[in-house]
């Protein structure tokens, strides 16, 4: 189930509120909207930007797309290509950023996370946790372009970040 987090200031440590502050470029929401445009399955790509330990800040720069193994595997759900993702993360850090999340599209369902995208977000989570800060910088993107349901021929576009203790996703709906 994907719930909301309570209002609060972001970053306090209370429980329910959001683990840190969030910025993320408007650029990097248009890339990932036109990248899941481009095909009618899975897209995937990571985000680079910058995590502020003191401020408790991560900001959200760059979408990179990346390749992904759908093609070959059939498969209904999109999973990274290991060779792009050492090619992508490589080209991050040469931007002077860091891998802050990764983005996927639902191009025909609702942008909400499934079991597997709770799981891989964990994973992602727990790769890129931050020891002097005991946070878990990273969020997941969803976006659907096509879903069916939508009132709108607007993207439906979710923030996710998942809470560990209660292994449950909180969503911001952008």
């Amino acid at each position: 189930r994907c719930e909301s987090f309570l209002s609060g200031a972001a970053g306090s440590g209370v429980p329910g509120t959001q683990p840190f502050s969030l910025r993320i470029d408007p650029l990097v929401l248009a890339l990932t909207d036109f990248h899941a445009h481009l095909l009618n399955v899975e897209i995937i790509g990571f985000l680079g930007g910058r995590w502020d330990a003191e401020r408790r800040d991560l900001q959200v720069m760059e979408a990179f797309p990346c390749g992904s193994l759908t093609a070959e595997s059939g498969a209904m759900h999109v999973e990274l290509d290991p060779v792009a993702e050492v090619h992508v993360r490589q080209a991050i850090e040469e931007r002077d950023m860091r891998v802050v999340g990764w983005y996927h599209s639902h191009p025909v369902f609702a942008a909400q996370p499934s079991l597997r995208d709770v799981q891989n977000q964990m994973n992602y989570q727990n790769l890129f946790h931050d020891a002097a800060s005991n946070t878990m910088p990273f969020v997941g993107v969803i976006v659907a372009p096509y879903e069916s349901r939508m009132s709108s021929a607007s993207s439906k576009v979710t923030v996710f970040h998942v809470e560990p203790a209660a292994a449950a996703p909180a969503a911001a709906a952008a």
